[in-house]
């Protein structure tokens, strides 16, 4: 009677373990058939709009929205990822808005740096971070804090140099005009670091 007991309990067990496998496989494949669903809405509109653009009138070439402008936000900060009471990596946010002051998606190339900037020298670089279209486009977060770029630099910090203040140097080429656009932003580099684990 008892081995029978057992070897029901484990029945159930092994029913319930394959049903939790199961619900876990239909909510990956929803999860995936939504992404491709959203992919294939992407390509469609693109054909639409390599069909259309040729025809487009004067009205919406005017009122299609483009960049004017990146800026650095003061959300922008430093890290201590081992512990060590200094900064090791950067995480700058990078926004972008256009004629009207709105945001914007940015469709290009962008560049990031971290420098230090010595009074009297030259400016020596901790970090750089090169971002093509499609990696520009898995950056971009929209949150509570409004719409930006969320861009990780790795710092290396040479013997001897002296970090109270990093230079975050931000660089965007239009993938459509070809124009360039530049901004920079200082930030102190002195601990604590607050938002240690935060993106």
């Amino acid at each position: 009677m008892l081995i029978a007991c057992l070897a029901g309990c484990a029945s159930s067990q092994d029913i319930a373990t394959a049903n939790d496998r199961l619900r876990e496989k239909v909510v990956d494949l929803e999860k995936q058939i939504k992404l491709h669903k959203g992919q294939i809405a992407h390509l469609q509109a693109r054909v639409k709009e390599a069909e259309t653009t040729a025809a487009a009138s004067e009205e919406l070439r005017e009122n299609t929205p483009h960049v004017a402008a990146i800026t650095i936000s003061i959300l922008s900060h430093l890290r201590d990822i081992d512990g060590d009471d200094k900064a090791d990596e950067l995480v700058a946010y990078i926004e972008a808005t256009d004629g009207w002051g709105r945001s914007i998606q940015l469709v290009g190339q962008l560049s990031v740096h971290a420098l230090v900037i010595p009074a009297g020298y030259d400016a020596i670089t901790l970090g750089r971070v090169n971002l093509g279209p499609a990696e520009v486009r898995r950056a971009y977060r929209s949150s509570i804090t409004g719409t930006h770029y969320t861009i990780n630099v790795a710092l290396v910090v040479p013997e001897g140099v002296n970090i109270d203040e990093i230079t975050i140097k931000a660089e965007y080429v239009d993938g459509y005009s070809g124009i360039h656009y530049t901004v920079q932003k200082p930030v102190k580099s002195a601990g604590p670091f607050d938002f240690a684990g935060s993106e």
